[in-house]
């Protein structure tokens, strides 16, 4: 990461951290306020801090590591993210999905119904679809979540700058914030900084500002990893399920405010 990304020290100590300020999985809260936990916030000038590890983990889950596996009833999706603007309709990215189940053997899902549904974005130059000219960016991303689930979030930046294997590709901006709502940036009173959106607790908000040419100079066609850690009752639908999942470009720089539901895996 480049000094654009340091925080000093005492805007990092002024920041609010609802969960507390230890590293890695950050349960969200499901009433009161705050709705949208702290992991890693813009300061004024739009920087982040290189160094803080709230929310965040330094692999993919492994069962080593973890205790969960890649579910192969669910193998990964990928899908475009087609945006359609007042100059026409085009294929902006690509989303990635994957879910890991709990096991106690390292080769088979256990019965214990935990599972990680886990995304991420790949954004290009397409810029032909919207008459701001503005490459799309995503400043959000949603997953819908049982309204009743313990949810879990956590965010992996990838390790290989300038990479483009979804596995390890680096993003080059961090998870600012995460809760249950369906409220993105640009979408409620007191945003962008703002941690009190509407609370829908049948959604999972991820923030992070995702966009290949992005027009405040710091581009990342990479978006994190991002995951939701639950338990699913009744275990996982094995088909992808209609609007399950959205990303929302908010206008951060003047763009337009776009929405794109797309399918998605859910717990049954």
């Amino acid at each position: 990461m480049t000094s654009r990304f340091l925080l000093s020290a005492i805007a990092a100590a002024g920041l609010l951290c609802h969960a507390g300020a230890q590293a890695g999985w950050v349960t969200v809260s499901d009433s009161g306020s705050p709705v949208l936990s702290t992991c890693n916030p813009k300061s004024a000038s739009g920087s982040q801090s290189a160094t803080l590890a709230t929310c965040k983990i330094t692999a993919l889950p492994t069962y080593a590591a973890d205790g969960y596996i890649v579910a192969t009833s669910v193998p990964q999706r990928t899908t475009n993210i087609s945006v359609t603007g007042d100059t026409g309709t085009a294929v902006v990215g690509k989303l990635y999905e994957r879910v890991w189940c709990h096991s106690t053997n390292g080769s088979s899902c256990d019965t214990t119904n935990k599972f990680i549904f886990g995304m991420r974005a790949n954004l290009n130059t397409t810029s032909t679809w919207n008459s701001d000219g503005e490459t799309f960016e995503i400043n959000d991303m949603f997953h819908a979540v049982p309204t009743g689930a313990t949810v879990e979030i956590a965010y992996f930046m990838g390790t290989v700058a300038g990479g483009t294997n979804v596995d390890t590709a680096q993003a080059n901006k961090y998870l600012e914030y995460s809760g249950r709502t369906k409220k993105g940036l640009g979408e409620y009173a007191g945003s962008p900084s703002g941690v009190n959106p509407t609370r829908d607790n049948t959604w999972i908000n991820f923030r992070a500002d995702t966009n290949a040419l992005d027009p405040d100079g710091i581009s990342s066609p990479w978006s994190p990893w991002v995951f939701a850690r639950l338990t699913c009752t009744s275990g996982i639908d094995t088909v992808a399920r209609t609007s399950k999942l959205r990303v929302h470009e908010g206008g951060e720089e003047g763009q337009s405010d776009i929405e794109v539901l797309m399918s998605g895996y859910v717990c049954q």
